[in-house]
């Protein structure tokens, strides 16, 4: 027998709870959601449970390798349930003048997961094979470029994890990656500057 504890008469949303230990929330005498030592399950899912952000203005180059974790876009994160979707959205300023691949990964690993690679799975885990590449630019020297990359994954669980890009070159030469800036000049006239963002969501499954 479910016993009320607490209702909101602002927007209908009642918390009641049972023997069994769960905590449901009602509206109109619908349950939305139930919360139990399992996490969130039931109807009127899919809202934000929280969000996490991220901001660097580094102008960092990366060089002496073909393959580059970007640090600091390493956003970590701790899901409230282990049923959430994890929406991970990166806002990359950069330049770079070679062919190269983005991939996504967690826990500094690209991830791998089926349907949650970082990388074409019809292709595999292979250097020419990413999320997205960065755009052609035939002025790489003096004008910045930016590309919007978005992946997810599922939280399985509680447990703290931390989600980045990965750029690896598509043959095995070593290049040079610029964060930031331009490959030109570090800043100055004519030589933009720029900001990378991330955005984790955690959203109720």
């Amino acid at each position: 027998m479910a016993s009320r504890i607490n209702a909101d008469s602002s927007n209908g949303l009642q918390l009641v709870s049972d023997s069994s230990g769960e905590v449901q929330f009602q509206s109109n005498g619908i349950t939305q959601f139930t919360v139990n030592s399992s996490g969130a399950t039931g109807t009127g899912l899919g809202k934000v449970l929280q969000v996490v952000t991220n901001r660097t203005d580094a102008k960092t180059v990366y060089s002496g390798s073909n393959n580059y974790s970007i640090t600091e876009l390493s956003t970590t994160i701790t899901p409230t349930s282990a049923s959430s979707l994890i929406i991970v959205d990166i806002h990359l300023s950069y330049e770079t003048n070679t062919t190269q691949t983005f991939k996504s990964t967690k826990d500094g690993s690209v991830m791998t997961a089926s349907g949650y690679e970082g990388y074409n799975n019809l292709a595999g885990n292979q250097r020419w094979s990413g999320l997205a590449d960065p755009a052609y630019d035939v002025d790489s020297n003096s004008t910045m470029s930016h590309i919007n990359i978005r992946f997810f994954d599922a939280s399985g669980s509680t447990t703290s994890r931390t989600y980045g890009l990965d750029i690896r070159t598509s043959d095995p030469n070593n290049k040079t990656f610029y964060l930031n800036r331009c490959i030109g000049n570090a800043g100055a006239d004519d030589y933009e500057n720029g900001v990378s963002f991330v955005t984790i969501m955690e959203i109720a499954q």
